[in-house]
């Protein structure tokens, strides 16, 4: 996406921070969620 104005370049910008963020935000938690999953599975093994 390209836009001409200052403004609309900003708003890309904007808006691809805001796609970076939320992949990130995502990526952790895939990472909270497995290691619960890890945490729950070592409970029940000692149950």
């Amino acid at each position: 996406i390209t836009y001409v104005t200052t403004e609309g370049k900003v708003i890309k910008e904007w808006i691809q921070s805001i796609i970076e963020i939320g992949s990130r935000y995502k990526r952790e938690l895939e990472i909270l969620e497995s290691l619960e999953k890890r945490v729950n599975e070592q409970l029940e093994e000692k149950r």
